[in-house]
C-alpha cells in the first residue's frame, strides 16, 4: 500500500490496538491521516464521514516506513476494500 492510495472516504479494514475494524473510511484533514469507524475513540477528526469515532494516524510522510509509522500509532493488518475483491 502507498500513501497515495489513501485518499479520503477511502474503504479500509485493520485492527486499532487489536479491535478489529471493518467498516472505516480514510479522513485527511490538514495533512493528518484518520481512520473513522465506529470502534475505537481516538483523537478526533473534525469530520468523521457519518462514523462516531476517528483514530489519528499522524502525518503520515514516507512510503518506505508507512508500517512503521502504523504500528507507532497502534494501526495494524491496514487494507483497502475494493469493490471488485472476491
Amino acid at each position: 500500500m502507498r500513501l497515495k492510495d489513501l485518499k479520503v472516504g477511502t474503504k479500509v479494514t485493520c485492527e486499532i490496538r487489536e479491535t478489529k475494524i471493518t467498516d472505516a473510511k480514510i479522513q485527511i484533514e490538514d495533512r493528518w491521516y484518520y481512520i473513522c469507524q465506529n470502534e475505537e475513540d481516538g483523537m478526533s477528526a473534525n469530520n468523521k464521514l457519518g462514523y462516531k469515532y476517528s483514530w489519528c494516524l499522524s502525518c503520515l510522510t514516507n512510503d518506505k516506513k508507512l508500517k512503521e509509522e502504523l504500528a507507532k500509532c497502534n494501526v495494524t493488518n491496514l487494507k483497502i476494500i475494493r469493490k471488485d475483491n472476491k
